[in-house]
């Protein structure tokens, strides 16, 4: 009895120091290929910013931070002062093979990760770690001859340069005669005839475009599209396809975090006019003779702001508004001469009218009627249901809104929604982001099965990706170009970080 505990003692010990050595070098291996993939898609974030341009420069940045990301995400596993020495070692064998400024600029991240996961270890769980950060600070000062003429070495700078880049960059830049910058702009373009797709996905493996007569085809025209270094997907096709509608199919890893589903079909994230919230996507004609040429903001010290619902403030049979402008867009600029709608502002003195969201949103989130327009999906559309019709028609409408209001005299501001989205969390269906990007577009916990939740409507958008901020910015830019908007009011600002 005592011998056979005794050899079953041995053969678990055995088993034992056989897993801990397999973990090990399986995160030995793991280690080493992040720091790799990590200094590829530095150089090629590099190369992007010299070559490709703003949108692909923007794209290489964003597959750099998640790279960055990837990394603290396996560092952050370390828990012992031997699973961090072995960290320590592997970095400091990869500093000696460095041969070119990519591999420098790896070589000192991945240290600063580590650092920094040791500093939080010794502050609050084991004091004694302090001799390993010690041992990393001198690692730091053995390499600082080699690490001369850096550019942007850390995290901070990129996204910096990032900023920058994205404040020179708009979805509605003007449109060049070389079919590259057709590929670069994001959502559906008429250009020279023809119609350009473009959609971001840097880690899908297949997209399909899919082109629809009807809103309510379930069978349409596929087109296989072509991926870009900087991770977009684009195709171009010849025609003016105006009025046409469209999605996307995409296919990529299953591993935790991605939710991709070739058999699901996606809207347009840059989609200019959207068929509801979860709608296919319509190539619009935003072309529309502005008159306002003459009017001027008030200053801010003047300015007497009224807060409204498209929809509430002429819905009712008391605003004198009749169908088919009773509730919509164009039912806010009757009432000129009398005391109702446009007459009663003007008689309030008001001279903003501040605008509850109108991107297109969820009418009925969760099952439950969502009035109030808090949970936008498309960040380009005007909401449709505000409109004569769902095929479009919206976008004329609003303009032609916000042209009246303007020649009436009054300022136009939004109020936007980038704190979060209508995909909800976990249990919610992928409309787009989650199905293009989903850990690029949105903060995910540890499991990444799940959501942070700091907005209390099931997701935060992770605004500090660097493809997610320049979505931010180009529907800024897209508004006050596109619509004449004069400002915006952010919901939940506090959400959003502070580069962006």
């Amino acid at each position: 009895m005592y011998k056979t505990s005794a050899r079953g003692y041995l053969c678990l010990a055995l088993a034992l120091l056989v897993s801990v050595t397999l973990f090990a070098n399986d995160f030995e291996k793991q280690l080493l290929g992040n720091i790799n993939r990590m200094a590829r898609d530095m150089h090629l974030a590099s190369r992007a910013i010299n070559e490709s341009g703003n949108e692909g420069a923007v794209a290489a940045l964003s597959r750099e931070s998640a790279s960055v990301d990837n990394l603290k995400r396996l560092i952050a596993s370390l828990e012992t002062a031997d699973q961090i020495e072995r960290a320590s070692q592997q970095i400091r064998m990869y500093g000696y093979r460095v041969t070119n400024q990519a591999e420098k600029r790896a070589f000192e991240e991945s240290l600063n990760i580590l650092e920094s996961r040791v500093k939080y270890l010794a502050q609050t769980e084991n004091p004694q770690l302090m001799a390993n950060l010690n041992a990393m600070q001198a690692l730091r000062k053995e390499f600082e001859g080699k690490q001369q003429n850096r550019v942007g070495t850390n995290v901070s700078d990129r996204m910096q340069l990032l900023a920058r880049t994205s404040a020179t960059t708009s979805a509605t830049a003007a449109p060049r005669k070389t079919s590259r910058s057709s590929e670069a702009q994001l959502g559906a373009h008429v250009i020279n005839g023809n119609t350009a797709f473009s959609v971001y996905a840097p880690d899908a493996t297949e997209i399909k475009l899919h082109l629809f007569k009807n809103a309510a085809d379930t069978k349409g025209v596929e087109h296989l599209m072509t991926k870009s270094a900087a991770g977009i997907w684009h195709k171009i096709l010849p025609g003016e396809l105006y009025g046409t509608y469209y999605g996307f199919t995409a296919d990529g890893p299953k591993t935790p975090g991605f939710l991709f589903d070739p058999a699901r079909l996606l809207s347009d994230p840059y989609a200019f006019a959207n068929v509801d919230h979860d709608g296919k996507s319509i190539v619009v004609d935003r072309s529309f003779k502005w008159t306002d040429q003459n009017f001027k903001r008030p200053a801010c010290k003047d300015a007497i702001i009224y807060e409204m619902h498209v929809k509430d403030f002429t819905a009712h049979q008391s605003s004198g508004v009749k169908a088919p402008h009773q509730g919509n867009y164009l039912g806010m600029l009757h009432g000129k001469s009398s005391e109702r709608v446009l007459g009663h502002l003007k008689q309030l003195g008001v001279n903003v009218i501040q605008l509850m969201p109108i991107h297109e949103f969820d009418n009925k989130f969760a099952g439950v009627t969502n009035h109030w327009g808090y949970m936008t999906s498309h960040f380009f559309a005007p909401e449709c249901s505000f409109a004569s019709a769902k095929s479009g028609q919206a976008v004329k409408e609003l303009k032609t809104l916000i042209n009246g209001l303007h020649n009436e005299g009054f300022a136009v501001v939004l109020d936007v929604v980038f704190n979060h989205t209508a995909e909800g969390d976990h249990r919610g269906a992928a409309l787009n982001f989650k199905g293009f990007d989903n850990p690029g577009y949105y903060r995910l916990m540890d499991d990444r099965k799940f959501y942070w939740n700091g907005t209390g409507c099931g997701n935060e958008m992770r605004t500090e990706n660097p493809m997610t901020g320049k979505m931010i910015l180009d529907s800024l830019k897209y508004w006050q170009k596109e619509y004449h908007v004069d400002g915006f009011r952010f919901d939940l600002g506090t959400i959003i970080d502070k580069k962006t």
